[in-house]
């Protein structure tokens, strides 16, 4: 983030919608295309493509069509699953030609989102694949006005990458609120995946895909897209706080999440005041802790915070529930606004770029952690799911790169421990650690706390009282009426019916 750039993006309200079913996501169309699933009789999974595919119109910086992303299904059929697209490093990737600084065409992992929304139809859906993206083919041949967070981060992308705003669609100076963006290159891939999900590989949107890798000496390859498999995993489960608590299982680095819960329930957090200085230092010598342990720094923390940091890294999570109790949850990414910067010009379409962000090729770390041919690469996006016995209680999820799970286990925090409800839970005052082990605030932290944390020896930094930077929860709580929350840091938008 360049400096000066201001750390918050206007005034801030939550949303907060009660019903049976109902959407949660970081933009309000694409909460109302799956809510009109919904209302279509659609159940929580069409619901949860139906925004997906929308927002990769409606929020293009954030995830797009060749990015990559993890989703939680509970249903009582099923149970509890996973769903991992997270994609897979090249099988040309040669690790001696990796530097942090070759972060374009070398950087792109195989693109895995329409191979992700198939898979969980398959395994869930029931209303025909191809309606499941009306809305966002409508939105991307008709134009959508652009709402103050999309101008936001736009301008933000236009600022500090300009290199990846080339195109058409993003030749305004200063984008404004109100104004019309059309994506019609963006409309008819989308026309092709709805009818042919193996588009990414076969067909006219693949012969393109297929020329930018050449032209741009990308070692990814047609091959690998279609050879590189959409993963089902089971959950791993913890006890704490007298809940179950579910989160995916590696690549995923959630399982900090447990890790820090149970230590921070052995220490009984619960005696101190929330958010006191005394509550912020136990929660991030725990976090500290957990993080040396070298399970999610892979190697040295300084390039933890380079590759993850809060500034660059830029995703966005939905959560949907139909009557019948099914709920998922989703975070799809680009990995960074527009991603590595490549495009797919003939349909517009930026690359992933989670390489610079996830790869690390260091012989000093673990060799499970590090970047390899073939391989899938630990990295920063989880979910959570909390259950009282066997029955869904909570789900919730956050963007953020590597602030994710330290936000996700204080959101747990405000709701096992301090018993806050869900929307009280999301909108309290969060912090987060950083690679030299100080702390940076939202500004609704008082200025005692802020000094006492100066006198344990931290150099904390404030940023505005409600920070993009430390994420945008969408969280659904469970019950005879179902609550569902819109995080007020990026104007979320929740709708309930």
């Amino acid at each position: 983030m360049s400096d000066g750039y201001r750390a918050t993006i206007g005034s801030r309200q939550q949303s907060v919608a009660e019903g049976h079913a109902g959407v949660s996501s970081a933009h309000p169309l694409a909460t109302q295309a799956g809510v009109d699933c919904l209302q279509a009789g659609g159940n929580a999974f069409d619901a949860l493509i139906a925004t997906a595919v929308t927002l990769v119109v409606v929020e293009p910086m954030m995830s797009g069509i060749l990015g990559v992303g993890l989703a939680m299904m509970s249903s009582e059929r099923e149970g509890c699953s996973v769903c991992n697209f997270s994609g897979w490093v090249p099988q040309n990737f040669a690790a001696q030609e990796w530097s942090d600084s070759k972060s374009d065409a070398l950087s792109i992992v195989s693109p895995q989102v329409p191979a992700g929304w198939k898979a969980i139809h398959e395994k869930y859906g029931t209303l025909p694949f191809k309606t499941l993206f009306a809305s966002a083919i409508q939105y991307s041949e008709q134009g959508f006005l652009l709402t103050e967070a999309n101008c936001y981060f736009l301008n933000f992308a236009k600022e500090s990458v300009s290199k990846k705003m080339r195109f058409d669609y993003y030749q305004s100076n200063e984008f404004e609120v109100g104004d019309s963006l059309t994506q019609a290159k963006t409309a008819m891939a989308l026309r092709e995946i709805a009818t042919n999900p193996q588009a990414l590989t076969r067909g006219k949107v693949a012969n393109a895909i297929k020329k930018t890798l050449i032209e741009h000496h990308s070692v990814l390859t047609l091959a690998d897209i279609e050879d590189d498999p959409v993963v089902w995993q089971s959950v791993l489960v913890e006890e704490v706080f007298g809940r179950r608590v579910a989160v995916p299982p590696p690549n995923s680095d959630a399982f900090i999440i447990l890790r820090a819960a149970k230590l921070l329930e052995v220490d009984s957090i619960g005696a101190l005041q929330h958010n006191s200085a005394e509550y912020v230092d136990a929660v991030a010598g725990v976090l500290k802790r957990v993080m040396k342990e070298g399970r999610s720094l892979g190697g040295d923390p300084k390039k933890w915070s380079e590759r993850f940091s809060a500034d660059k890294q830029h995703t966005t999570t939905l959560v949907t529930r139909d009557v019948q109790g099914n709920c998922a949850i989703m975070t799809q990414t680009l990995g960074g606004l527009f991603g590595s910067g490549v495009w797919v010009e003939e349909y517009g379409l930026p690359f992933n770029g989670a390489g610079s962000y996830f790869f690390d090729v260091d012989e000093k770390t673990p060799a499970s952690r590090r970047a390899a041919a073939g391989s899938q690469v630990p990295w920063s996006v989880s979910l959570v799911q909390i259950f009282d016995g066997d029955a869904l209680e909570y789900a919730f999820g956050t963007p953020g790169g590597f602030t994710i799970q330290q936000v996700e286990l204080q959101v747990l925090l405000n709701l096992l421990v301090f018993r806050m409800s869900l929307p009280e839970a999301i909108d309290a005052p969060r912090f987060f650690i950083d690679e030299r082990e100080d702390i940076t605030l939202e500004g609704r932290f008082s200025a005692e706390v802020v000094a006492s944390l100066s006198d344990r020896g931290y150099l904390p930094k404030c940023l505005g009282d409600y920070s993009w930077r430390l994420g945008c929860v969408q969280g659904l709580a469970c019950g005879e009426v179902a609550t569902f929350v819109g995080d007020a840091r990026r104007h979320a938008v929740a709708m309930a019916i």
